[in-house]
């Protein structure tokens, strides 16, 4: 069995050497017998062209098998190794000639694979970071917004600060100057609140805000904020129309957030409304 198996191993053309060994050996045996059929009977210059034939077409024979067990393999090789250096994978090596070259080819596929996954993983990040680049540019843009956006409506509360405090010095009336007091207080929580959307924005963005989830009618909770923001304003200049179903809307949400997102968009409409425009709600 040991023999069988090192015959089987040694004699077996698995290897390039092996088939250039035998092909070389085997040209020789061939010149040889050749050279003691027809040496012998070189009598003419016809028997030694007719040798010379023989010999060239044995040339040829052994240039046509190395052509196939050698450069047509490289060949194949080369191109698909050029079409790899262009980054171009659309082919893949598909020799089976069972010797280094086929071992070579399998190994090509090989990292073409790696490669072609290392390029697909690299557009991904650098996709993922472009992505990452544009958030942050629209976080900053979006944060400069809101900060001249606060800092323009921060300038009504402490403008109605002033001016009721001056109030309050020069009126001697005790009912004016607690009304004054109290739009002062008023003007003072809006200022809070204003400071307060900063500090959110910075607990988002550290992502260390958390949210108090609870169960509301949001039809309910958004007429209320109407009521205190629209339809409660005495010598308003505008109109209110306000839609919505008849069915109660129940859901889960954090109510101080929502209050602050439907404030702002109300407060909006409120301070951009045309004299004697028209506000319109629908939910």
């Amino acid at each position: 069995m040991k023999i069988l198996k090192w015959m089987k191993k040694e004699f077996t053309l698995k290897s390039l050497n092996k088939k250039l060994l035998l092909l070389s050996k085997s040209t020789s045996l061939l010149i040889i017998i050749i050279y003691l059929i027809f040496g012998r009977y070189f009598n003419s210059t016809i028997d030694i062209f007719l040798v010379i034939l023989i010999l060239l077409l044995l040339i040829y024979l052994v240039e046509y098998i190395i052509h196939q067990i050698i450069i047509l393999p490289i060949r194949h090789l080369d191109s698909i190794a050029r079409k790899m250096a262009m980054l171009d994978f659309s082919e893949y090596c598909s020799l089976h000639t069972g010797d280094e070259f086929e071992e070579l080819g399998r190994n090509l596929n090989i990292m073409a694979n790696n490669l072609q996954k290392a390029i697909v993983d690299l557009e991904n990040t650098n996709k993922r970071l472009e992505e990452e680049v544009n958030q942050k540019k629209a976080l900053l843009e979006q944060r400069k917004e809101l900060v001249d956006t606060l800092a323009h409506e921060m300038k009504t509360p402490l403008g109605v600060i002033q001016s009721y405090g001056e109030g309050i010095l020069d009126s001697r009336n005790d009912l004016e100057r607690e009304k004054y007091i109290k739009t002062m207080i008023e003007a003072g929580e809006e200022i809070t609140e204003l400071i307060n959307t900063l500090l959110d924005l910075s607990g988002i963005e550290a992502r260390a805000t958390t949210f108090q989830y609870e169960t509301f009618d949001f039809t309910e909770f958004v007429e209320t904020i109407i009521g205190k923001l629209l339809i409660d304003i005495p010598d308003s200049s505008f109109q209110v129309e306000y839609n919505s179903s008849e069915d109660e809307i129940i859901i889960s949400f954090d109510t101080f957030r929502m209050k602050q997102v439907l404030d702002n968009l109300i407060l909006n409409a409120r301070n951009h409304v045309t004299p004697n425009g028209k506000i319109e709600i629908m939910i």
